[in-house]
């Protein structure tokens, strides 16, 4: 039973009659969410390991790369066809800005620290993020503009969020 008061200053009662069973229902349906909030919990910790854990293989992957880079740069340095105008090309194309595997190292620090503003901001708004507290407290940080548009969109396509509904994101 519970009092309330109306707007003319009078008391009114309300009284809510449950069983037993509805009661034992309703608490069966709170355990099956909680349950599912735990499942989903657990999933996104998973899946923020397998980003990492990509993002190391980026890591391996690039090195590799560059290393394969070296070592064509020193036999075509070698031969002996080809001049100075175009040994330079070749150099230029094979280690241009468009050939890239993965975030740079300042960009993958900024993406795990966008990432963590977002958990933290999830965790104060009951799993939503709106991206108007992102852009403020990524701001404070000097990430602004077209470098957390970026971020955002890799944390989108790697899976690690979605947007919801406009400027409302939830971790996934």
């Amino acid at each position: 039973m519970a009092k309330e008061d109306s707007n003319d200053g009078r008391e009114s009662t309300i009284c809510v009659n449950m069983s037993a069973g509805d009661l034992a229902r309703i608490r069966d349906q709170m355990a099956n969410m909680e349950r599912g909030l735990q499942d989903l919990e657990s999933r996104q910790v998973a899946l923020l390991k397998e980003i990492s854990s990509l993002i190391a293989g980026f890591d391996r992957i690039s090195a590799q790369f560059e290393s394969m880079i070296a070592a064509h740069s020193q036999a075509a340095a070698g031969v002996g066809g080809l001049n100075k105008v175009q040994e330079k090309r070749l150099l230029e194309a094979l280690s241009s800005d468009l050939i890239t595997l993965g975030p740079d190292e300042p960009t993958k620090e900024q993406i795990r620290t966008i990432l963590e503003i977002m958990r933290q901001v999830s965790d104060e708004n009951q799993g939503y993020v709106p991206r108007e507290v992102v852009i403020n407290r990524a701001k404070d940080l000097k990430i602004t503009g077209a470098k957390l548009e970026d971020i955002l969109h890799r944390l989108t396509r790697a899976g690690a969020l979605t947007e919801t509904e406009k400027g409302v994101f939830r971790l996934l």
